[in-house]
């Protein structure tokens, strides 16, 4: 029997009888957890006491050795009443101290357990409605264009959900109303109905919730899905701008409480430390810890905020089988079966293993996190050379050792980040230059279609005079077409090659379209205008943010030239009365202490800074490894060339 199965036949009947616990079922089915609430609430009861008994255990040992090797202080109470009470534990202080500590262990690794468990369908639904909401106006494009082939609203959503790889967790809503019609018996107003209460989205549940309506009084669907795009477009724009906004908001922060932040404390630490006593912990803490760990939340919290695609296309196939969604696997593949899916997986990627070794520029090029396994294990050597070949420094104390090593570290981070920036942003200009291309590329299409030319005979109109990024591309899926491949394996292909969410979705739409109907003017018109305003919106967005970019460089270099000023004039001063004394003012400076922390506080800096400017900038924290190559390499020139 599995823990989960255990653990249900011990706590299910007490599950089932309290009520507050229903409220689970909707969450896990917003979630798409696919498991019973009983099930799910009773394995989160049992893990928790499991890991509470632990920490009740851990808990005693590290009372007992505490209180054991730790002389406990005498409590100071002014009330005799409690006063009497507590000294009949003062024989049994150590075993008391001891219980406490375990106790304090058993219900804050428990409750925080179970809180975990209690939060996770929450937080998955909350991820699954941002995704649903960002693919939410390009499903309903690409309904509106099989709804102009006559296409009945059954089958178009049946498509949609036969396409998980394009419009991600919109087909798994959609497959869940076909798991209802066609293994569970349900009708489709029925199954429509179930979905709308349980999706995570108000706004797909608000579409549902209309769709319905115009179903019941047998409105025109392809009017319902024009006005539905048109809505969607003047919301996106208003939206649009409350996210600048605050966006705008959260960069200011950061800048004041991050950058601006440290600095000030940073004087003030070193100060006081020099008049009184060392300050150095609580300078290392908020360096070595409050910084990163800071910068790293507010990175999460913009990228939780971005709206962005949820996946890069990896292989864009209209004609995949399709997978209900929801049903829990009982029955595995015999053994004979299970060999040879083993078999070809391992073929598969051995296939994909020979093609990056044939030509490893170009997999770099197209896929820039595989130079990772080179860059890495480089820099891994190039550090390892100095901390085994002269291990003594390391030895010698914190300044000798980052002395010794932080200009090691340094490089090695240069190593193995360099050449990934110059992959990716080789990929990502390529990319943007593409997605410049993608709007005037559909209007093209769309006048010389209007004329009653194929695709397959606009694409040789266009050859004509495209010259632009998707020339070369076009002309690929012509010879393709010349050689016997369809227009939609043409333009299958056309994506596959390129891989970007913008083109496999308006390939999706214009292949579907034209097997429905052989005008697609219109529709190709709607995406061309789909495309240029999101084309438009990611503009405005880098056209706004790029004062925040600048803002967090200027900062940056505020921050250096403050330090490099103190390091220079002020500190030296001050190193001087420490050593003369320091008429009883000056007690405690370490110059050299002092040094190697503003290095090493602007190495860090730089580092976050760079990333949050690739965030605010371009929406991706991939985009900030260049501008934080270059504040590193700013802060190295200051401190090892001028300081």
């Amino acid at each position: 029997m599995s823990f989960n199965h255990h653990a249900y036949s011990v706590f299910g009947n007490f599950v089932k009888r309290h009520d507050r616990y229903l409220e689970m079922r909707r969450k896990l089915r917003s979630a798409h957890i696919f498991r019973p609430y009983e099930e799910y609430v009773s394995s989160a009861i049992a893990t928790s006491l499991t890991v509470a008994i632990s920490g009740l255990i851990i808990g005693l040992l590290i009372g007992f050795v505490v209180s054991t090797r730790v002389s406990l202080p005498s409590l100071m109470v002014y009330d005799p009443n409690v006063a009497d009470f507590l000294s009949t534990f003062t024989p049994y202080k150590k075993y008391t101290m001891t219980a406490i500590v375990g106790g304090l262990f058993f219900i804050i690794l428990g409750s925080l357990v179970y809180s975990i468990f209690m939060i996770i369908p929450s937080f998955q639904a909350s991820i699954r409605k941002i995704k649903i909401d960002t693919q939410l106006p390009h499903a309903i494009m690409y309904m509106h264009a099989l709804s102009r082939g006559e296409t009945n609203i059954a089958e178009i959503i049946r498509s949609v959900a036969e396409l998980p790889n394009v419009y991600g967790e919109i087909s798994n809503e959609f497959s869940m109303i076909l798991r209802d019609m066609e293994l569970l018996g349900m009708d489709f107003m029925t199954a429509l109905r179930n979905i709308q209460k349980e999706t995570p989205s108000e706004n797909f549940s608000q579409f549902l919730g209309n769709l319905i309506t115009l179903i019941d009084n047998g409105g025109d669907i392809t009017d319902f899905f024009s006005m539905q795009i048109e809505n969607n477009r003047v919301k996106t724009k208003s939206e649009h701008t409350l996210f600048l906004d605050m966006l705008g908001m959260i960069a200011e922060a950061y800048v004041t409480g991050f950058v601006a932040g440290p600095l000030f404390l940073i004087i003030v630490g070193v100060t006081l430390g020099a008049m009184k006593s060392s300050m150095a912990w609580l300078l290392m803490g908020m360096t070595y810890v409050v910084l990163p760990f800071g910068s790293i939340g507010f990175l999460f919290l913009i990228d939780t905020m971005l709206p962005k695609d949820e996946q890069i296309i990896g292989n864009l196939n209209l004609r995949r089988v399709r997978e209900f969604v929801g049903l829990r696997r009982i029955k595995t593949p015999v053994e004979h079966e299970q060999k040879l899916f083993e078999e070809y997986e391992r073929s598969k990627k051995l296939i994909r293993i020979k093609n990056i070794l044939k030509n490893p520029l170009r997999a770099f090029f197209e896929e820039p996190a595989l130079s990772f396994y080179i860059s890495v294990p480089a820099a891994i050597i190039v550090l390892a050379i100095p901390i085994f070949s002269n291990p003594q420094p390391l030895y010698g104390g914190y300044v000798e050792a980052s002395e010794y090593l932080t200009d090691y570290i340094l490089l090695s981070i240069m190593i193995a980040l360099v050449p990934y920036i110059v992959f990716f942003e080789s990929r990502y200009r390529k990319v943007w230059k593409i997605e410049n291309a993608i709007p005037q590329f559909l209007r093209h299409l769309s006048i010389i279609n209007e004329t009653g030319l194929s695709l397959s005979e606009s694409l040789r109109i266009m050859l004509r005079t495209e010259k632009g990024a998707l020339r070369a591309h076009i002309e690929r899926m012509y010879t393709d077409i010349k050689w016997g491949a369809s227009t939609t394996e043409a333009f299958i292909r056309f994506a596959n090659k390129i891989r970007i969410n913008t083109l496999s979705r308006v390939v999706a739409l214009v292949t579907k379209a034209s097997e429905s109907s052989g005008d697609i003017r219109e529709v190709l018109d709607l995406a061309a205008d789909d495309a240029n305003v999101n084309l438009q919106l990611k503009k405005d967005k880098f056209t706004n943010m790029l004062i925040y970019v600048i803002i967090i460089y200027i900062a940056f270099f505020v921050f250096l030239y403050i330090v490099y000023t103190l390091a220079t004039t002020f500190l030296p001063e001050m190193a001087k009365a420490s050593e003369a004394g320091g008429g009883g003012f000056i007690r405690n400076f370490n110059m050299d202490f002092t040094k190697v922390y503003f290095y090493h506080t602007a190495l860090i800096q730089a580092f976050f800074s760079g990333m949050m400017a690739g965030v605010l900038g371009g929406g991706n924290p991939r985009l900030g490894f260049k501008h934080s190559v270059i504040m590193m390499l700013a802060a190295y020139a200051i401190f090892r060339l001028v300081v």
